[in-house]
């Protein structure tokens, strides 16, 4: 609802689907070359890094395309992790549950922000941007 008019906001449009397919490919090539450049300055042995772009690209990607496309970002989260870190024993399942919760972690944080907080990506109130600082 818009807080100055009372009318209800309304529904985001639904992308055409190879316009959806051509913008999923492109954030999961940009989410992988963002997580190897990240990854070319790991701390070894724990392969931790100190800058981690492609959080926030996924973060931005879900909150300006839906969180329909969160597909997308569980493709391209296994695919770095396969072709950055190496794709893991199928024994190890822990690293596949890890990112599943990290994914889960993304779109929960977008449906809350859209949903309960009422995060809107216009930034036309102070208010927007406290939301997602916060």
């Amino acid at each position: 609802m818009h807080p100055l008019t009372g009318i209800a906001a309304p529904l985001p449009r639904t992308l055409p689907v190879r316009r959806s397919l051509a913008i999923a490919a492109a954030f999961i090539g940009v989410y992988v070359f963002l997580d190897w450049a990240t990854y070319l300055y790991a701390i070894r042995p724990f392969a931790i890094t100190t800058w981690n772009p492609s959080a926030g690209l996924a973060l931005a990607f879900l909150l300006v395309f839906g969180i329909r496309l969160w597909p997308a970002l569980a493709i391209a989260a296994f695919a770095a992790d396969a072709l950055v870190r190496g794709a893991p024993p199928p024994h190890l399942f822990f690293e596949q549950l890890g990112v599943c919760i990290i994914i889960a972690g993304y779109v929960g944080m977008v449906a809350a922000l859209r949903g309960q907080l009422g995060f809107r990506n216009e930034f036309d109130h102070l208010r927007d941007m406290a939301v997602l600082i916060v």
